[in-house]
C-alpha cells in the first residue's frame, strides 16, 4: 500500500473511533473539532461515513459478530472495502451534492428502541422510539422533526445557527441541551441546559432558559411557558416519562410510541392535563397509574388500551 492509501485508511480509521465516541454518554466535542479540522483527510473521511450510514443500516447482519472485537473487526474491514468507492462518488459528484446537500436526508428510530444520531457541527440527537427527524437539503444545521421527540445536544460554536422546525414552531440554538416533541397535536419544547429561542407565526419570539417548558399547539398557537426540573427533560431516556400540566392527548402519544399499543381517549378527556411521573416498562402500570391518578376507567385488549371518563368499579 503507497503512503496516501495508508494514511487514508488511518483517517477512515480514526472517524470511525470518533463515530463510536461522540455515541457516548460525555463526547468530547472540543477534541473531535480540533481533529476535524487538523487535516482536510478527515473532514473527507467523516463525509464518506455519512455517504455509509445508511447502507450499514441496511446492512445490519453483516456487521454482527459473536463478540464486540469481532464485530468491531468486521466493520471496520466492511466499511474500509466500501470507502473506495464513497471515494469515487464523492470525487465524481461532489461530497456535498451526493451527500444530500440537495435532498432531505431522514433519521427514524423504529417503535421498539431509541436512535442516536451524530450530525457534523458538534450536533448529536437523541430520537425515542418511533421519532423522524430530517435534514433539510442535507445540512445539519437545518432540521425538522417530523414526529416523536429528540432530545438535543448541541456543542456551543457561535459560528453556526442550528434551526430546528416543529409543527407551526421554529427553536433556535447555538450550544445547549433541549427536548423538542410532537404529539397529539400539540408541541412541546423543554430546556435542560442553556437557552433557546423559540419563534412562531402566531407567537411573540419567545427566548427559553434552563428549567423552562413550552406547551403550544401544532400551528404554532399558544405558548403557555411552565418551570420544569432540568433533570426531567428527556427522562424518556431513563425510562421515566415526566409531565407537568401535559394535555393528556400528548401523554395518550407518549405511551402509544412508548408502548407500541394503540391508546385512545374519551372526548371528554381530551381538554384534561396530567402533571406526574409514569414509569414505562412495557406500559401496563403506566397505563393504570393514569388512569387511577385521573380517576379515569380503562379498558385493555391486546395492544388496544382505551381511557374512558367513568371509572368503573
Amino acid at each position: 500500500m503507497n503512503g496516501a492509501g495508508k494514511e487514508n485508511d488511518e483517517s477512515f480509521d480514526q472517524a470511525i473511533a470518533w463515530q463510536h465516541a461522540l455515541a457516548g454518554d460525555d463526547p468530547d466535542w472540543d477534541a473531535y473539532m480540533g481533529w476535524l479540522e487538523a487535516d482536510p483527510r478527515h473532514r473527507r473521511a467523516v463525509d464518506q461515513l455519512a455517504l455509509l450510514d445508511r447502507a450499514i443500516d441496511e446492512h445490519g447482519e453483516v456487521l454482527r459478530a459473536p463478540d464486540a472485537g469481532a464485530m468491531a473487526s468486521r466493520r471496520s474491514r466492511w466499511l474500509r472495502a466500501c470507502a473506495g468507492v464513497a471515494a469515487g462518488l464523492l470525487l465524481a459528484v461532489g461530497a456535498g451534492t451526493y451527500l444530500g446537500q440537495d435532498r432531505d436526508q431522514v433519521y427514524a428510530a423504529d417503535a421498539a428502541s431509541s436512535r442516536r444520531i451524530v450530525l457534523t457541527g458538534g450536533v448529536a440527537v437523541d430520537l425515542a422510539p418511533g421519532s423522524q427527524l430530517t435534514a433539510l437539503e442535507g445540512k445539519s444545521n437545518r432540521l425538522r422533526l417530523d414526529r416523536g421527540e429528540g432530545y438535543f445536544s448541541v456543542r456551543h460554536d457561535p459560528a453556526r445557527t442550528l434551526s430546528i422546525a416543529a409543527g407551526g414552531y421554529e427553536i433556535h440554538d447555538i450550544g445547549t441541551e433541549f427536548a423538542v416533541k410532537i404529539g397529539g397535536g400539540n408541541v412541546s419544547v423543554a430546556v435542560a441546559a442553556g437557552q433557546v429561542a423559540v419563534d412562531a407565526d402566531r407567537l411573540e419570539p419567545t427566548r427559553l432558559a434552563a428549567g423552562q417548558l413550552l406547551n403550544g399547539r401544532y400551528d404554532g398557537s399558544g405558548g403557555n411557558i411552565l418551570a420544569v426540573h432540568k433533570e426531567d427533560v428527556g427522562s424518556w431516556r431513563h425510562g421515566r416519562l415526566v409531565y407537568a400540566d401535559a394535555p393528556l392527548p400528548d401523554v395518550a402519544a407518549d405511551l402509544a410510541r412508548f408502548t407500541n399499543h394503540n391508546v385512545t381517549i374519551d372526548p371528554e378527556l381530551r381538554g384534561k392535563t396530567f402533571s406526574g411521573v409514569l414509569i414505562i416498562g412495557d406500559g401496563s402500570r403506566a397505563f393504570q397509574n393514569l388512569a387511577e391518578i385521573l380517576g379515569a376507567g380503562i379498558s385493555e385488549q391486546g395492544r388496544e388500551v382505551h381511557l374512558s371518563g367513568v371509572h368503573h368499579r
